[in-house]
């Protein structure tokens, strides 16, 4: 039930039905089809293990999870319909789930923590953590993990397309349309194309980018290759926040003790007219998204 997979691992897609009222419920016979983002289909056929209601699954290998992908998933019921799951296979996580577990203070020192699996199941982290990843792509403009994206844009008619991402990696597919006809680049098309890093796709010595509304369909990678230190750190605190639950309500901005009255920082504020807006509520997090800038303007 995990949204996101590592790439190059063995991954479980897994769906569960449901009747009229959200119960789960037994789908009978399913079958599955999963697709790739250029559409090609990556398994067709029966769900490989599942009884009664419980969640019907099946298991892809490491060869096919080896590239950066978005995966489509359509279950069909023989009594109970068709739904569809999506899946991310991404080249690294902001943290692993052992690691959200065993991070910052424990039950040992008096201090709630993730340690239980009964408690914190694996997927609930695994959920969070997917999350908090798109979170920080939104907030700061840059994707921190190897990530893939197609996507469909406005031909420029020069040499450089200017695409939504940084940390541009690698150039996976690209078509152009030319009246109501697509044509596909052919790799030595694909290979005449310089990926910069900061965002551009460059054609050297094959033509130009045509232009058009929506004249260019190009699939690659982007990302960091791995985490910045600091911002694991803080997709681990935003973790912890959002899943070990707390005696302050939701809408408290300050409480009182024995030691005194303390205000608390709340998500979507500022301190001043000069400061950058809290994002989360949490200052150490908020700094540290505070060094990544945006690229439409400060943070």
């Amino acid at each position: 039930m995990n949204p996101q997979i590592l790439r190059s691992t063995p991954a479980t897609l897994a769906v569960q039905f449901q009747d009229a009222d959200g119960e789960a419920t037994d789908p009978g016979t399913v079958t599955v089809t999963v697709t790739r983002a250029d559409g090609t289909v990556l398994r067709d056929g029966a769900a490989t293990s599942g009884n009664e209601a419980e969640p019907r699954t099946i298991t892809l290998t490491p060869v096919e999870t080896a590239d950066l992908d978005i995966l489509r998933a359509d279950w069909v019921s023989d009594t109970h319909g068709s739904l569809t799951t999506w899946h991310e296979i991404v080249g690294a996580f902001l943290f692993t789930i052992a690691e959200a577990r065993a991070w910052g203070p424990s039950l040992a020192d008096g201090v709630k923590d993730l340690s239980d699996p009964d408690t914190y199941p694996s997927e609930v982290i695994a959920a969070a953590r997917a999350r908090i990843t798109q979170a920080f792509e939104e907030i700061c403009e840059q994707a921190f993990i190897p990530r893939y994206r197609r996507v469909r844009m406005d031909g420029c008619g020069g040499r450089q397309l200017i695409t939504p991402d940084r940390y541009l990696q690698r150039l996976r597919s690209a078509s152009v349309r030319a009246g109501g006809t697509w044509t596909p680049f052919a790799v030595e098309d694909i290979d005449d194309v310089v990926v910069r890093s900061w965002g551009a796709l460059e054609r050297q010595f094959r033509g130009s980018w045509p232009v058009g509304a929506g004249t260019v369909d190009v699939a690659y990678e982007h990302g960091w290759v791995q985490p910045p230190g600091d911002i694991r750190q803080a997709a681990l605190i935003v973790a912890r926040h959002e899943l070990i639950a707390t005696d302050l309500s939701d809408r408290q901005t300050g409480y009182s003790s024995e030691q005194g009255s303390y205000s608390i920082a709340v998500a979507g504020t500022q301190q001043n007219a000069w400061s950058a807006y809290r994002q989360f509520g949490l200052p150490t997090v908020d700094a540290i998204l505070g060094r990544y800038p945006r690229i439409r303007g400060l943070y």
